[in-house]
């Protein structure tokens, strides 16, 4: 069984005169190595959840690619998982299954 990769979850911030709307697509950045999911917001922040491989200055070389400046805002945060969106585990009993007996 493999160990679950922990993601974490960069920030960017469009540069000033940045349009968020018109760059939505960021299909460059999306198909960078190691990203697993690409947000943008209306407030001009675009969060990327990576596997912790991808550098800033890569993320932001493919967003210019897309038409739009980014600057990282702090370091990269790790991803929480919450309790409901985690795989199930299936409850063992001391007595065994049901209907064994």
């Amino acid at each position: 069984m493999n160990t679950p990769t922990q993601l974490v979850r960069s920030e960017y911030h469009a540069s000033s005169g940045g349009c968020v709307s018109c760059a939505v697509d960021l299909a460059s950045v999306k198909v960078l190595t190691g990203v697993h999911k690409v947000d943008v917001l209306a407030s001009g922040v675009v969060l990327v959840t990576h596997d912790g491989t991808v550098a800033d200055t890569a993320i932001v070389k493919a967003a210019r690619q897309s038409g739009l400046d980014l600057q990282a805002y702090g370091p990269a945060r790790p991803v929480r998982t919450w309790p409901w969106s985690r795989p199930r585990q299936q409850a063992s009993t001391a007595a065994g299954s049901p209907g064994e007996h």
